[in-house]
């Protein structure tokens, strides 16, 4: 009898080690299944999350290519020496009023860097000197076009701009002044419709320029 007990006992152990040890199991794969379900979910939302990025950074490429562009040929387009372009400074930005389809203003510079024209014209904009620049310098030091860092918005500090500017050289190919357009950094034309963009509940986006990463 006590033999019978005993082997009865064993084989009641067993039978709840063997249904324990599948528990777990059942367990262990279910864990194994979720966990890695999640992982697939996770680089599904990071590669979607990398097309939009890569969406996003190809259409502001294009947005600025298309300006620069655009810019650059009008200026290549004038031919006049310093003297003309300080004398007849509207009458050759009425030509290119165009312009402010793409930008939110337009505006010739002298040699010297002085405003001598704008388009819209904004009180106290003619006569102000931006050869302290460095969108200026760069442009008159390498007689290419420029798209400058972000910058501050003289005696309004909440608005940052980007400067494009082409240079106009004369006959010879000296120097004779700048053209160049404005941006604000969040027009609906450039950023400004990026705000309604969403990513996931807490997720924003950071858009950086290449070379100061500003």
């Amino acid at each position: 009898m006590p033999g019978r007990f005993s082997l009865k006992s064993l084989r009641t152990r067993l039978a709840l080690f063997c249904s324990l040890l599948m528990v777990i199991v059942v367990l262990f794969t279910s864990l194994m299944s979720y966990l890695e379900g999640r992982q697939r979910v996770r680089a599904m939302q990071l590669q979607h999350l990398e097309d939009v990025v890569t969406r996003l950074s190809d259409d502001i490429d294009d947005r600025v290519r298309t300006r620069h562009v655009l810019l650059e040929q009008a200026a290549a387009s004038l031919q006049v020496d310093k003297q003309h372009l300080r004398s007849h400074a509207g009458e050759l930005l009425q030509t290119f009023r165009y312009l402010k389809g793409s930008f939110s203003s337009i505006m010739l510079f002298d040699a010297d860097g002085n405003v001598v024209a704008d388009y819209p014209e904004l009180p106290g904009r003619r006569g102000s000197n931006v050869l302290d620049r460095q969108y200026f310098s760069q442009t008159r030091d390498t007689l290419r076009s420029q798209i400058s860092e972000p910058v501050r918005v003289r005696d309004d500090i909440r608005r940052s701009q980007i400067i494009f500017t082409s240079p106009i050289l004369d006959e010879h190919g000296q120097f004779a002044g700048i053209l160049g357009g404005s941006l604000e950094l969040f027009a609906p034309e450039l950023f400004g419709d990026l705000r309604s963009i969403a990513i996931g509940q807490t997720g924003y986006l950071n858009i950086n320029t290449r070379s100061s990463r500003l």
